[in-house]
């Protein structure tokens, strides 16, 4: 599909949505099993549940749940407002803007920037190039792999490893049950 479409109420996908180039505004509930294909731009208020596969090329704006079962591969900017629920892969190039809570079971992999004001759950492995800014609270079971910056506000709690390459600013509480590695400065 080449445009723009604009939804409204419920709807139940199984198969394959492409949309290329075009804009989709949503509001209600979007249950796709299958793989989403989008090149542009999503407006989404309501809840997205996604059992499959997402690929992304461009920017979303969510207000509302973002459910997610799978691998869901971004090129782009993420802007999300409301909860994000993830077992699976998350792979970002480029910039993610959270504004209340992440729920990651899995592995998230980021080249880019990470601003989180909220609340961040992960269960599984962090690998970041870039820059990570909690305003919040983030709690951690596994390893987190930093290279670049750390600039926390708020509460860090950690069971597992940290290996940091670059430089941690904290203001808060690090609470950490495991290992710390810290290869840079520590403010």
């Amino acid at each position: 599909m080449r445009g723009q479409l604009n939804l409204r109420g419920q709807i139940n996908l199984r198969g394959k949505l492409n949309l290329r180039g075009g804009q989709l505004n949503f509001r209600g509930q979007l249950n796709l099993r299958g793989q989403l294909n989008l090149r542009g731009q999503l407006n989404l208020r309501g809840q997205l549940n996604l059992r499959e596969q997402l690929n992304w090329r461009g920017q979303l704006n969510l207000r509302g749940q973002l459910n997610l079962r799978e691998q869901l591969n971004w090129r782009g900017q993420l802007n999300l407002r409301g909860q994000l629920n993830l077992r699976g892969q998350l792979n970002l190039r480029g910039q993610l803007n959270l504004s209340v809570q992440l729920n990651l079971r899995g592995n998230l992999n980021l080249r880019g920037h990470l601003n989180l004001r909220g609340q961040l759950n992960l269960r599984g492995q962090l690998n970041l190039r870039g820059q990570l800014n909690l305003r919040g609270q983030l709690n951690f079971r596994g390893q987190l792999n930093l290279r670049g910056q750390l600039n926390l506000r708020g509460q860090l709690n950690l069971r597992g490893q940290l290996n940091l390459r670059g430089q941690l600013n904290l203001r808060g509480q690090l609470n950490l049950r495991g290992q710390l590695n810290l290869r840079g400065q520590l403010n």
